[in-house]
């Protein structure tokens, strides 16, 4: 660890399992400050301090992905996936980059780099969600001025394709057939729950009930909100024989692994050329596409299947069989009245 003239000031650069740290005082009492405190919290896995009041800080786009990880994302179940997408920005403008230095055209220069190397809207727009994390973060602790505009990209409409009943049956078929009775039942189990792959293999023995099933209660929900599903009378019937004598506090699911399940699903597709678009959550969204075909309104969809907002839920809506000539029925029908007697 080193405290050094530098620019005016003092800066103290400092390095951690591997990791560089620095920043810009105007005194070296403060940089000397600064990095006694920062190694303390980084022993202790907390935060990293501000810099103290009146310090010059020259803060760098890697000094703000390590701070904005231990602040928002460390421990989370989003880390490794945020870190990812921030190390992105990072590795494109360069470490040691001041952030004072990232204007909106260059964060916009840089959106367009994503987008060219075939990515689609939705994702570019995570990478800009993560530098903007770490943009935001900064101004907060006033180590930024102000925060670059960031245009985010147009994203599509989503995954559409869902499976027929002919397709979902001749998935379950050919796992039956090739002796995976474990891969089918959490096949089927995905499929009438609807819910995510990552909340599926989260799912205890404790948490399935007669004719329903906890998701999301040991935090692997998407928005961290629990739910509970109805189970349909065949995944009821499936699942009794598969939990009997087992203890509550048991993964349900523990002899499938997401790897290989996901290998084995995609063989499956291939071999029934379902096409590429079918994919482990189109299990999910033919679940919610299915459900709003047979009658089932929006709201109880966006229930069921977990939705924050009910703009994700409504692009299911095109599929509601809507029959005018019967609705047409309700304004033919005479209106109730309550005639008034004439004195």
């Amino acid at each position: 660890m080193t405290v050094r003239p530098r620019s005016g000031g003092f800066q103290a650069d400092m390095t951690f399992k591997g990791e560089r740290y620095r920043a810009q005082f105007p005194t070296e009492q403060q940089a000397l400050q600064w990095e006694a405190d920062t190694r303390a919290a980084l022993i202790a896995g907390r935060p990293l301090p501000q810099a103290p009041t009146g310090a010059n800080e020259t803060v760098t786009l890697g000094d703000m992905l390590k701070r904005t990880v231990l602040k928002y994302w460390k421990g989370t179940k989003n880390e490794l996936r945020a870190t990812l997408n921030a190390q992105a920005a990072v590795d494109h403008f360069g470490a040691n980059t001041p952030l004072k230095d990232l204007t909106a055209a260059k964060v916009d220069e840089y959106g367009t780099v994503l987008a060219a190397r075939g990515l689609s809207g939705a994702t570019v727009n995570r990478y800009l969600a993560a530098l903007s994390k770490m943009l935001t973060y900064a101004r907060r602790i006033e180590v930024l001025d102000k925060v670059p505009y960031i245009e985010r990209h147009k994203e599509g409409a989503g995954r559409e394709r869902f499976l027929k009943e002919h397709e979902a049956d001749a998935i379950l078929a050919t796992m039956s057939h090739r002796g995976k009775a474990a891969e089918e039942l959490f096949t089927l189990f995905l499929l009438d729950t609807g819910c995510r792959l990552g909340e599926g293999l989260s799912v205890r023995v404790g948490d399935v009930g007669a004719d329903r099933v906890t998701i999301g209660s040991r935090g692997s929900a998407k928005n961290g909100e629990w739910r509970v599903v109805p189970m349909t009378r065949r995944l009821q019937l499936a699942l009794a024989p598969y939990i009997l004598g087992r203890f509550d506090d048991e993964v349900l699911f523990h002899n499938i692994n997401r790897a290989t399940y996901h290998g084995f699903y995609r063989k499956v597709c291939d071999h029934l050329k379902l096409g590429s678009d079918v994919v482990i959550h189109t299990l999910r969204h033919t679940c919610a596409s299915w459900l709003v075909q047979r009658g089932v309104d929006i709201r109880r969809v966006q229930l069921w299947m977990g939705h924050k907002s009910i703009q994700v839920t409504l692009r299911y809506a095109k599929l509601a069989p809507v029959d005018l000539f019967e609705a047409v029925k309700v304004l033919d029908a005479p209106p109730q009245r309550t005639l008034r007697r004439v004195a």
